[in-house]
């Protein structure tokens, strides 16, 4: 259990037959891009890396999880989105179902494997909670939360396979999923897992004190298992695993098939014993493993930008976990006084944490459109320097084509702009 999964990786493709990473990936460090077709016209759609696994020490992502999550730009950024059934004609293969939305790519055939979701897919699942929660970043919170449940126990159940195939010596993921997928051209045992995560995460929100209600007929979970009956079979049964002990259940029962289909019948008796589900990457809590809610925080995240073909505006949602590195542009040296270069050395700290909350009074991150640089294709951001009581603000520019994070401007809050309005 205590492998990273890189180690994991870098084990599995030394068994012969139990990956399948195509040539092409090889020999190309950026993500693909995503075919697609929507309303008839063929689409070429950019995939963002915004989280990439953790870090390559022994230092522990126990909590970071909760602190991944996207930062609103400007309110109202659900006003113009509809809330239909139409969203699920959109996604990764244009079928119906959870894909629409989000889905994950297994690191047994990709290299750029991860949880992908859809950027438009992410703000129509949001919509859906606007009838019962009154802020709108609440609702993003439970349709982010939700959505990552879902994905999780597919990247759960990839890190299971590995951990069987480390032991046996034997492909188990591949073979498996090619007799668990059946005619559906999906599994329906995993998807009933997957779907019971996120009814088990809206479950455990269904009486929080902290959510204001417009409607108290209907509660979140309500809405989540509405959508989820609506849904194509295996996806419509998630209620039947949403609790922990019958999320266990079905993951040991589904887990013990797949490497059934793998192993002869002698072999695979070595692992009868054992609760395959256990083998999935559980999420730690105060020093102990929770049942069934999976740890995601080594599984790469990727925001896939469509909002352009799905008439959604795009722009209203950043997604930055941390910023590790920042330099700093001769201008700022220059504005910057002595007595601010400690503190500006705790805020560069605090946003290369994942851990930090960027959007806390103490850092106030945000986007500040007005010194977006269109020819040079940067965006500009703005953060709090010296603490909440502090009226010290740094201009960082982020440069989309090359990844650069830039701090070119210091200054009080005033100057900087930041009070023009009053």
């Amino acid at each position: 259990m205590s492998k990273k999964i890189n180690q994991i990786i870098s084990e599995i493709i030394k068994i012969p037959g139990s990956t399948q990473i195509p040539k092409s990936e090889q020999q190309n460090f950026n993500p693909p891009h995503i075919a697609s077709r929507h309303n008839g016209y063929g689409a070429n759609i950019t995939a963002k890396k915004i989280w990439d696994g953790g870090y390559e020490d022994d230092e522990t992502n126990e909590n970071k999880i909760d602190k991944i999550k996207p930062i609103i730009n400007e309110d109202g950024l659900l006003d113009d989105v509809s809330e239909n059934d139409s969203e699920e004609l959109w996604g990764s293969s244009n079928v119906h179902g959870f894909e629409a939305i989000a889905w994950y790519k297994s690191f047994h055939i990709s290299n750029f494997w991860g949880i992908y979701i859809s950027y438009s897919g992410l703000l129509r699942y949001a919509k859906k909670f606007q009838s019962v929660v009154s802020d709108e970043k609440i609702s993003l919170e439970l349709a982010w939360y939700g959505i990552m449940a879902h994905e999780s126990v597919h990247y759960g159940v990839d890190v299971a396979c590995a951990r069987v195939e480390i032991l046996a010596r034997t492909p188990i993921y591949l073979p498996g999923k090619i007799n668990a997928n059946g005619n559906d051209g999906y599994s329906v045992d995993e998807e009933r897992l997957a779907e019971g995560a996120l009814l088990r995460y809206f479950k455990s929100k269904k009486k929080s004190s902290n959510l204001p209600k417009i409607n108290s007929l209907e509660s979140i979970y309500d809405i989540a298992v509405r959508n989820s009956t609506r849904l194509p079979k295996g996806y419509c049964d998630g209620v039947q695993s949403s609790t922990m002990a019958s999320f266990k259940y079905y993951a040991d029962k589904y887990i013990s098939d797949l490497v059934g289909f793998s192993l002869n019948n002698q072999n695979a008796g070595l692992f009868e014993q054992l609760e395959l589900a256990s083998l999935m990457p559980l999420r730690k809590e105060y020093g102990a493993y929770i049942p069934g809610y999976i740890d995601w925080s080594e599984c790469p995240i990727y925001i896939v930008d469509d909002h352009q073909y799905t008439g959604i505006k795009g722009g209203s949602l950043s997604f930055l976990t941390h910023i590790r590195f920042i330099r700093e542009s001769q201008k700022f040296i220059k504005k910057i006084s002595p007595q601010y270069l400690n503190s500006w050395g705790t805020t560069k700290r605090k946003l290369a944490d994942p851990v930090v909350n960027k959007n806390s009074s103490n850092l106030d991150l945000k986007r500040w459109r007005q010194e977006d640089d269109k020819a040079n294709r940067t965006i500009a951001w703005s953060v709090r320097v010296g603490g909440k009581s502090a009226n010290m603000r740094a201009h960082i520019d982020e440069y989309q084509e090359t990844g650069r994070w830039v701090a070119d401007r210091f200054g009080n809050a005033d100057e900087m702009g930041h009070h023009k309005s009053r």
